[in-house]
């Protein structure tokens, strides 16, 4: 069941009523998945479960068989399950419902995720909470609607009902044949009468002819509900992301401050970076979030200036400010100024900068702009006042001579201890973002606690769970010591990815297919091998690879094409499909599954994103050719 905005405030009444039956037992559970907007929105529901004095527990979930391991664990007691961009693109009632245990739980869903479950949208004890509540696209077929449903069942119910007609009327004919042996034994001119006996068979033809014309119907109508949710199906898409859900509660229960401001526009920073959101709807929900910002009390409200803020430190920690012209640079307040920008996306892939002639006209740009070389290796902070606040002024005017013309974007920071700037939502969405997926040195994992021999899944999970909470600790970091960590992964990782891009376009390691492009990442030693392991990392990679090619022009106009990447990781490869732009849906999902059942091969595909999946090292080659061919017929 969706609902909309104006039912929110009741499904969160539903949640206390029920908290409070419970005699202050854990009746809440909330199933996180490991994305910066899942966790924000997390935060954002646990701030008013706290506040409204309600026990809850937080699960981190990395896929669906995590969910399905821990509502084993579940009770009775538990009366809402909370699930946070993981739940609504599976039928749920088949995932958690069907335990005994849970059978009265009702079941609330945040996620961007979509299409919607067709089930989950007409069972009213899953509750998706949904920016305008509309299901007019969803398909109104109630339980008969199912993404897994083939021809092939359909065909067979068909046979079976043609086969069950024709028995009808087989035993009618009969049993007339009967009436006319009875009939010759009696009196022959009264029960041999013709025209009864061709009345009879009359009505019969008659009675057959409805009945197949009917038959015919069923079978019309059968066919259009499969094509109707074929269609429903066909492509994934992203929603509204949890994170502004969340805030919109907080609005409706008049608790939103400037906390849920930040929370919010983290997770927004962190889908718009996934290429889930356009620039426009960035920007849209990005000044909305400043208006609510001023209708607040003033002393939370700060303006930034330029590119750095001429705060000095002796400020409030968690103070918020809105910076309407922030530059798109990457980690600008915490890297040297040359290379915020050579590792960006917006600057690297305009200049090509790993070329020696993109590289001179970086140099070139910062010259115009008064920045010395010896400066440009200087953290922004360091600068001298009078340049860094000419700094935006100047990119200004010079950027668009380098393509760099619209070098600013709209957003909120965030004031921490030991920092003189402002915390750009965009920079701490990289920070979270990275620290969910880092490496154990970055993760703070103890490996050395860990049984060496331990299997691999209990490492890789105790990492995942060990990276998970220090993200959620790093959502509201008060000093920068609890970021530093995410700082240093997001530039490692952010410096991986443009390496790795570099390497496959200078050794053509990228294959163009007729209807997608795609390139191996192959296993090797060292943390950036490991960061392309995980699935965040690759689709920023992914995104990497279009932002340099729209720009030389060599995947644009009828040279786009969705690409491939293929991770090696232990004995399989991590397989994603991306879209080249956000206005594209994205069918790789179903393609995937058509892929690997068409070879038979091996596969996993336990991720709350449906354009991710796993395939044994040995199928990956056939894999991919079983992806053209179905693309190609």
């Amino acid at each position: 069941m969706l609902l909309g905005r104006e039912r929110f405030e009741d499904v969160y009444t539903t949640i206390l009523e029920t908290a409070a039956e419970e005699a202050g037992s854990c009746s809440v559970v909330l199933f996180v998945a490991p994305d910066c907007d899942a966790l924000c929105a997390c935060r954002l529901l646990t701030t008013l479960l706290k506040q409204d004095n309600v026990v809850y527990k937080v699960l981190p979930v990395s896929g669906y068989s995590d969910i399905a391991e821990a509502s084993q664990n579940l009770d009775a007691s538990i009366r809402s399950v909370i699930m946070i961009n993981c739940g609504a693109m599976i039928n749920i009632g088949d995932l958690i419902l069907s335990r005994q245990e849970l059978e009265s739980a009702q079941i609330y869903v945040l996620d961007h995720h979509r299409p919607i479950h067709i089930k989950n949208a007409h069972n009213d004890q899953v509750i998706i909470l949904d920016s305008d509540g509309d299901a007019g696209e969803i398909p109104s077929d109630g339980d008969d609607g199912d993404s897994d449903e083939s021809e092939s069942d359909e065909e067979e119910e068909d046979s079976i009902l043609e086969d069950e007609v024709q028995e009808d009327f087989d035993e009618e004919e009969e049993a007339d044949d009967d009436n006319e042996i009875d009939a010759d034994v009696g009196d022959s001119s009264e029960n041999q009468d013709e025209e009864q006996r061709l009345h009879r068979r009359r009505r019969r033809r008659q009675e057959e002819a409805v009945a197949r014309k009917e038959m015919r119907v069923a079978k019309a109508q059968r066919r259009e509900r499969r094509r109707r949710i074929d269609k429903y199906y066909d492509a994934t898409y992203d929603a509204t992301p949890s994170s502004m859900l969340g805030f919109a509660l907080c609005e409706i229960l008049s608790r939103a401050g400037p906390t849920e401001v930040w929370l919010a526009a983290l997770g927004l920073a962190s889908v718009q970076e996934q290429w889930r959101i356009s620039d426009t709807f960035y920007e849209a929900f990005v000044k909305y979030l400043a208006r609510s910002l001023r209708q607040m009390e003033a002393p939370y409200l700060a303006r930034a200036a330029t590119i750095v803020s001429d705060i000095n430190g002796n400020t409030e920690p968690g103070r918020i400010v809105y910076d309407g012209r922030e530059p798109r640079f990457m980690l600008h307040r915490h890297l040297a100024l040359f290379e915020s920008m050579y590792y960006s996306n917006y600057v690297a892939a305009r200049l090509s900068v790993w070329k020696k002639d993109g590289k001179q006209k970086l140099k070139e740009l910062l010259a115009r702009m008064g920045v010395s070389i010896d400066q440009s290796r200087q953290k922004v902070a360091f600068l001298p006042p009078s340049l860094r606040r000419a700094l935006a002024q100047r990119l200004e005017e010079h950027g668009p001579r380098y393509g760099l013309d619209r070098p600013f974007r709209p957003s909120l920071g965030r004031l921490i201890d030991g920092c003189g700037d402002a915390v750009a939502a965009t920079d701490a969405a990289a920070c979270v973002s990275a620290l969910l997926e880092a490496p154990a040195a970055h993760a703070a994992v103890n490996t050395e606690k860990l049984v060496t021999s331990a299997p691999r899944q209990v490492i890789e999970r105790t990492a995942f769970v060990a990276g998970f909470w220090r993200a959620y600790d790093a959502t509201l970091a008060n000093d920068i010591n609890t970021l530093a960590a995410g700082v240093d992964a997001a530039i490692d990782l952010q410096k991986a990815i443009v390496s790795t891009a570099v390497a496959l376009i200078e050794k053509r390691d990228i294959t163009t297919l007729k209807h997608f492009r795609y390139c191996y990442l192959h296993a090797a030693a060292g943390a950036a091998s490991e960061a392309f392991t995980q699935a965040h990392a690759l689709r920023k990679l992914a995104i990497f690879l279009f932002g340099i090619h729209k720009q030389n022009g060599k995947w644009t106009g009828d040279k786009e094409r969705p690409i491939l990447i293929l991770a090696e990781r232990h004995q399989t490869f991590l397989v994603i499909g991306v879209q080249p732009n956000i206005a594209v849906s994205n069918n790789f999902g179903q393609n995937f599954r058509l892929a690997v059942d068409h070879i038979k091969a091996d596969y996993r595909a336990d991720f709350f994103d449906t354009n991710f999946m796993e395939v044994r090292r040995h199928d990956v080659q056939r894999f991919i050719e079983s992806l053209h061919y179905l693309l190609s017929r």
